[in-house]
């Protein structure tokens, strides 16, 4: 019984930090921040997002709050330009061009908006989201005005924490430290399982399958490079937490969980060869012989021995941002990272 009650409590454990706290402009000229951990009364430097103009390395503060009536916790970038924010309650849209932001939806029934990512190559945004049992996904279509559910199988292995989606559609997130990577796949004709998850009956063999408006995940623990610990002190386990894709690896903040930020590093590995997300494209199962993650762990390297305040990556991966040491830094072209001198950036942090 003992056993039981540990294995339930690791496998919901949420993710002591949020997912996508930084986004690149789709033109690449802006960087838009989520300011962590300032609340009203409002004082100066204090705002809902921070604009970094990379062109013109100045900054300015958008505050959102009167219109949110919350901290924003997570953003993405639409194919439309729009920043998609996310509070507990509700899915807003800010537009950088007028300075407009609107309610899209509020967070699904018996829910909170935990992270947000969206999928250009389907137009559709993913929410996880907290819900009375744990996690449950859902998907925002463009054009649609209702969440429609993501239906995860495994969902006791596989927790969708910091999602990112590459411009073909390729998602990777965390789960308990690991990096996995995967699809999702927007249908209406449900496999079997999702059929059963969705509430309806194995259709006959003279009837036609029902509809069901309703979306997939398929994925797989990529590069398992978590080290997980037991003891009588403070955590020691380390692992994944934001994620940002470049046009040949993957980077990660890769610090410690389930507690303390004060040490870390930023690290990249291959990407994933995962692509054609309309197939639900993943390998099959390993061997034992650990050949498929032995050659991910092989790519893996430190870029900073510092974990990362923000991370993100431009659209089509040719620019990664992330602050650290206090300072903002840009890798072009999966390069070498280079320090950027953005004036009034420290009234921000």
């Amino acid at each position: 019984m003992k056993l039981k009650c540990i294995l339930v409590t690791l496998f919901s454990l949420p993710s002591i930090l949020l997912g996508a706290d930084s986004v690149f402009s789709l033109d690449k000229q802006h960087v838009y921040l989520v300011q962590w951990g300032r609340t009203p009364p409002r004082k100066s430097g204090v705002c809902s997002l921070i604009d970094i103009n990379l062109e013109k390395k100045t900054c300015a503060g958008i505050d959102l709050h009167e219109t949110l009536g919350a901290e924003i916790g997570d953003i993405t970038l639409s194919n439309s330009g729009f920043v998609f924010c996310a509070t507990k309650s509700a899915l807003w849209s800010y537009d950088p061009a007028n300075g407009k932001c609107i309610k899209v939806l509020d967070a699904p029934k018996d829910t909170q908006l935990i992270e947000i990512a969206y999928d250009p190559s389907q137009s559709i945004v993913l929410a996880c989201c907290r819900g009375k049992d744990g996690q449950e996904l859902f998907a925002l279509p463009k054009n649609e005005n209702t969440w429609i559910p993501v239906y995860n199988r495994r969902s006791m292995l596989a927790q969708v924490e910091f999602p990112v989606f590459s411009d073909k559609g390729a998602l990777y997130f965390s789960n308990h430290g690991d990096l996995w990577a995967g699809n999702l796949l927007a249908q209406t004709e449900a496999t079997l399982p999702a059929l059963y998850a969705a509430g309806k009956e194995r259709p006959k063999p003279s009837e036609k399958w029902p509809s069901v408006n309703m979306a997939e995940l398929a994925a797989y623990r990529y590069a398992p490079v978590a080290f997980l610990e037991t003891q009588n002190t403070t955590s020691d386990s380390t692992g994944l937490h934001a994620l940002a894709i470049g046009r040949r690896f993957v980077y990660g903040d890769y610090s410690r969980m389930y507690g303390g930020m004060s040490w870390g590093q930023l690290i990249r590995c291959d990407l994933a060869v995962l692509d054609k997300h309309t197939e639900m494209d993943i390998p099959g199962g390993s061997k034992a012989d650990g050949k498929q993650a032995i050659k991910a762990l092989q790519s893996v390297e430190t870029i900073l021995e510092v974990n990362c305040l923000y991370l993100c990556g431009s659209r089509d991966g040719s620019l990664i941002f992330y602050y650290s040491k206090q300072k903002p830094f840009l890798i072009q072209n999966d390069g070498k990272p280079k320090p950027l001198e953005i004036k009034g950036l420290d009234e921000f942090m």
